[in-house]
């Protein structure tokens, strides 16, 4: 992953260097930017993202790929551009159809 640093500025391309695991999410810490972490997530075409919960508020925005994410018991077909965002303590995960990529910011409950 391509990083620059100054003494304000970080640059990152969240899509370079994006691998996948055969069989399970590959997940990789971005940045924790006070109570946020966000993370990149990568997902292979017909692996799963088990259905979870998290105590903290979750925004998650689609880069690559084409996947079914469900959200309670709501489904929704994920694509570049598409957006959700979870309040803590929503069930949720995803299958993917395509070779996914897409970014999660937890956003801690304070």
């Amino acid at each position: 992953m391509s990083i620059a640093f100054n003494s304000e500025v970080h640059y990152k391309n969240i899509l370079e260097h994006c691998d996948f695991e055969v069989d399970k999410p590959l997940i990789t810490p971005l940045a924790a930017v006070g109570h946020t972490q966000i993370k990149r997530v990568s997902l292979k075409a017909g692996t799963a993202l088990k259905c979870h919960k998290t105590d903290d508020q979750v925004l998650v925005l689609w880069l690559r790929g084409k996947a079914r994410f469900t959200a309670n018991d709501d489904a929704y077909v994920m694509h570049p551009g598409s957006m959700l965002e979870m309040q803590a303590g929503t069930p949720h995960g995803a299958e993917a159809e395509t070779d996914c990529v897409f970014v999660v910011f937890k956003f801690k409950s304070l």
